[in-house]
């Protein structure tokens, strides 16, 4: 899968869940607006390392971060490893806050236990109703809302097919303003919106 390119020069601690958890609101907002229809799953990207005992029993370890404890949320889940050592944890619910609660668990479960530096993105989908430009004649808009740990902001990628490179831009700084104005975080360096192609969901 095409992956993000060089690693970032300087590493900020800052905590991801008041970032991260933003996305609960824009969702709300532009679903009662009717301007998405509800996409259900997540996922977090991270490089896996059977040398981290949380990883390399990373399945019964999840099950417990996620459906044990005050504030479970019984999210479902699921493991696809891809090409180089990474692996998505894949989260489904029904409810979009809890969706993004677990999606944020899961990342923290695995950067508190040693494997920080392995996370890469957590990832939401969005599919719009229409399409945000003018002279695009799509009723449906696929995309993708990716929030770096490294940067901890997001940035929207919609790719046009699972071959790197091919990524509609006109569109994704469309929708980095409307999302901006609804309250998302947006990374501001364009150079940093990195491709991630052949997300499996």
């Amino acid at each position: 899968m095409g992956l993000f390119g060089r690693k970032d020069k300087e590493k900020v601690e800052v905590q991801d869940w008041p970032r991260l958890s933003t996305i609960v609101k824009v969702e709300e907002s532009l679903r009662q607006r009717e301007e998405i229809t509800p996409a259900r799953t997540a996922g977090v990207l991270y490089r896996h390392s059977d040398l981290n005992p949380f990883l390399k029993d990373i399945e019964t370890n999840m099950r417990e971060a996620l459906n044990t404890g005050e504030g479970a949320t019984q999210t479902g889940f699921r493991f696809k490893d891809e090409d180089g050592g990474l692996r998505w944890a894949i989260l489904e619910d029904t409810n979009f806050r809890d969706l993004a609660s677990s999606t944020y668990t899961a990342g923290n479960a695995i950067a508190s236990n040693g494997a920080k530096d392995c996370l890469i993105a957590a990832v939401f989908l969005f599919n719009f109703t229409h399409s945000v430009r003018e002279t695009d004649t799509r009723s449906f808009l696929r995309s993708y809302w990716i929030y770096r740990y490294t940067r901890h902001a997001y940035y929207p990628f919609v790719p046009t097919s699972d071959k790197e490179g091919d990524r509609d831009r006109p569109s994704e700084l469309e929708l980095a303003r409307l999302v901006h104005r609804a309250g998302l975080e947006v990374d501001r360096e364009l150079e940093e919106w990195r491709g991630l192609w052949g997300i499996p969901f």
